[in-house]
C-alpha cells in the first residue's frame, strides 16, 4: 500500500509566506491598540487576548508558527543525511549541521536563549549602546564562521540550488542581524519598549521567518530536481513524495483568500471597538 503526498513547493512557499506576512501585521496592529490605546501596563482580558497575536512575545500564535516553520526547515536536510549515510555519500554532515542550525533556532524561538547568551556576552565584551544586545556580536560572528565553513558546500550545489540558498541566507541574516540592530537602537533611544520598536521588532521577526520559508522552498525545489523521495518506513511501508503536482482544492483559492480577509477585517474591528469601549 502507497500514501503520496504531493506538494507543489512554490505554491506551498507562497502559502506560508502569506501567513507569515498576515501573521506579521496583526501583531503590529495588536501592539498599536495595546501600547497607544490600552497602554503598556494594561492587564484587561482583552490586552492578554493582543498579547496572543504579538510577535514580541514568546506565548503568542506568531511565535508558534515560527517555531514550527524552522522546526520543518530543520527536518530536511536531516532527511537528506539519514538518506546519506552509505559510505561515499557526499555532503552528509554539512546536511547534518544545516539540520541542527534550524533545529536550535527553532527552539531559540521559543526560549530566551539568546537572551541569557546576551547578558553573558554583554558583561564580557562591555559593549555599549545597539551593542549592549551582545548576541549581535556573537550573530555577526557565527554568520561569517558558517559562511566560511559551507563556501565549498554551497558551490558543489546545482546552480539553482546554489541561487536559492544563498537568497534565503540573505534574508534570514538581513532579518536577524540588520533588523536587529535597528530595533535595538530603537530600543535605547526610547528607553524601553515604545510602539515604533515594536514595529521594527514585527518587521525583524517576520523577514526571519520568511527566511525559513525561503530555506523550505530551496529544500523542496531541491529535493524535487534531484528526485529525491521522503519515505517513513511503518509495517505496511507508506511512502510520502515532494513533487510538483498541484493538490485539489474544494474551495478556490481566491474565494479561500476573499473569505479570510473579511474574517480578518471583522476581528479586528471587533477588537478596536472593545478596545476604545
Amino acid at each position: 500500500m502507497s500514501l503520496s503526498l504531493n506538494l507543489n513547493p512554490r505554491k506551498l512557499a507562497v502559502a506560508l509566506s502569506l501567513i507569515a506576512v498576515l501573521l506579521g501585521l496583526q501583531s503590529i496592529y495588536a501592539d498599536h491598540l495595546l501600547v497607544n490605546i490600552l497602554g503598556k501596563n494594561s492587564d484587561t482580558a482583552l490586552a492578554r487576548l493582543l498579547e496572543l497575536f504579538s510577535i514580541n512575545t514568546y506565548e503568542s500564535v506568531p511565535t508558534w508558527y515560527s517555531v514550527i516553520l524552522f522546526f520543518l526547515a530543520a527536518s530536511l536536510p536531516a532527511w537528506i543525511a539519514l538518506a546519506g549515510r552509505a559510505p561515499g555519500e557526499p555532503g552528509s554532515r554539512y546536511w547534518t549541521g544545516l539540520a541542527l542550525a534550524f533545529l536550535y533556532i527553532s527552539l531559540d524561538k521559543g526560549t530566551t536563549i539568546h537572551e541569557a547568551t546576551s547578558h553573558l556576552l554583554r558583561s564580557l565584551f562591555r559593549a555599549s549602546g545597539p551593542f549592549q544586545v551582545a548576541w549581535l556580536i556573537l550573530g555577526s560572528a557565527l554568520a561569517g564562521a558558517v559562511g566560511i565553513l559551507y563556501a565549498r558546500f554551497w558551490w558543489r550545489l546545482p546552480g539553482r540550488a546554489r541561487l536559492l540558498f544563498v537568497l534565503a541566507a540573505a534574508v534570514y541574516v538581513s532579518g536577524a542581524l540588520g533588523l536587529e540592530a535597528l530595533s535595538t537602537r530603537q530600543y535605547y533611544l526610547d528607553d524601553g519598549k515604545s510602539f515604533p520598536y515594536l514595529v521594527i521588532s514585527s518587521v525583524e521577526e517576520t523577514v526571519e521567518t520568511l527566511g525559513a520559508v525561503a530555506f523550505i522552498y530551496a529544500m523542496l525545489d531541491y529535493l524535487h530536481q534531484r528526485e529525491r523521495r521522503l519515505a517513513s518506513q511503518t509495517q505496511a511501508r507508506p511512502s510520502a513524495e515532494f513533487s510538483g503536482a498541484q493538490p485539489r482544492w474544494s474551495l478556490s483559492p481566491r474565494r479561500a483568500a476573499v473569505g479570510l480577509a473579511v474574517l480578518v477585517l471583522l476581528v479586528n474591528g471587533g477588537l478596536l471597538l472593545w478596545s476604545v469601549a
